[in-house]
This record gives structure tokens, C-alpha cells and sequence, in this order.
């Protein structure tokens, strides 16, 4: 995997909130570049018995419309002029899924594949044992203790209640 695909990944999973999941399952036409704005529509699963396949996001709740920053929307725009040269240089070998994140030949990753890259980062960088998920657990900790407000944090978490919200992050609160 390229450099630009863990900068990506973990700039959108800290500043998105997002899924391993739903991060499989961004394509480019969900990110629209002039304003700023990021749809999660969907979601990548993996089973043993059926593969990887695309699905809905978990509630209706989690499709939504997420504001990027300035350095993210950049930073998206660098990786994917990589992934553009990449696909040059593998020619017919390239599989054009439209994905952000793909494997080496441009196919749609499995979910586990981002867990697996943090882990590798984690140890690499001699940070504490901490899994992917984390990063949308600190995301959300630091908006609500900064006070953003509840509806808005869920929101942009996809959560189908307030109250889903509340109940893991109270610690934030109080």
C-alpha cells in the first residue's frame, strides 16, 4: 500500500468518524470536490461464506453529508492523482472499481485490510496497542469535548439516536 493510502485513511477515519466499512466503500463520485462535501451512501462486509461485497450503511441514519476540510479535500485530490498513475503504469491489470481505497490492482478491499494496515502502523511507530475504531471513539470524544452538541456529533457519527451517542460517549460530558 502507498503512503498516500494510510494518510487517507487515517485523516478520514479521525475527521469523518467514519467505518472501516464505510471507508471500503466510498467511491470517487462520492466526494465532491468543489464543495467540500463527502457522502457516505454505503458500506463494504465481508463474509467467509459470500466475499467481499458492497451493502447499505448499517441505519438510515448513516447516510450522510460530511463537510470536508480545506487539507482534507488535498489530500484526497494527491491520492488520487497516485491511485490515476497507478492505474497507467498496471494498464488492462487494473480493476477500475472507483473506489478511494483499493487494493494493489484497484479492486475493492475487505474491511480487515484497514485493520490491518493500522496494526502495522501501530507497531511501526511504536504507539500504544489500539485498533482503527479508536480513531472514531478520540474523533468523537474531542468534538463533544469541545462542545459540539450532541445532535450534531451523532449526526456525523450516523448514529440512529441521540441516546446511541449519550450512552457510549457520557464520559465526554461530564
Amino acid at each position: 500500500m502507498c503512503f498516500g493510502f494510510g494518510q487517507s485513511v487515517l485523516y478520514n477515519d479521525f475527521t469523518l468518524v467514519s467505518t472501516k466499512n464505510e471507508l471500503c466503500g466510498l467511491d470517487w463520485t462520492d466526494i465532491d470536490f468543489k464543495l467540500g462535501i463527502l457522502h457516505v451512501t454505503k458500506a463494504v462486509q465481508y463474509l467467509p461464506d459470500k466475499g467481499i461485497y458492497e451493502d447499505t450503511t448499517k441505519t438510515k441514519q448513516s447516510n450522510r453529508a460530511i463537510r470536508l476540510p480545506n487539507d482534507m479535500i488535498e489530500l484526497l485530490k494527491e491520492y488520487r492523482a497516485e491511485q490515476s498513475r497507478t492505474r497507467l503504469l498496471m494498464g488492462d491489470q487494473w480493476h477500475n472499481s472507483g473506489k478511494v481505497f483499493t487494493n494493489e490492482t484497484g479492486g475493492v478491499i475487505n474491511p480487515d485490510t484497514i485493520s490491518s494496515w493500522f496494526k502495522g502502523f501501530i507497531k511501526r511507530h511504536n504507539l500504544p496497542d489500539a485498533h482503527i475504531h479508536t480513531l472514531r471513539h478520540v474523533s468523537a470524544t474531542l468534538l463533544i469535548a469541545g462542545g459540539v452538541d450532541i445532535a450534531t456529533v451523532s449526526k456525523r457519527l450516523g448514529h440512529a439516536n441521540k441516546s446511541t451517542t449519550l450512552n457510549i460517549y457520557t464520559h465526554a460530558i461530564c
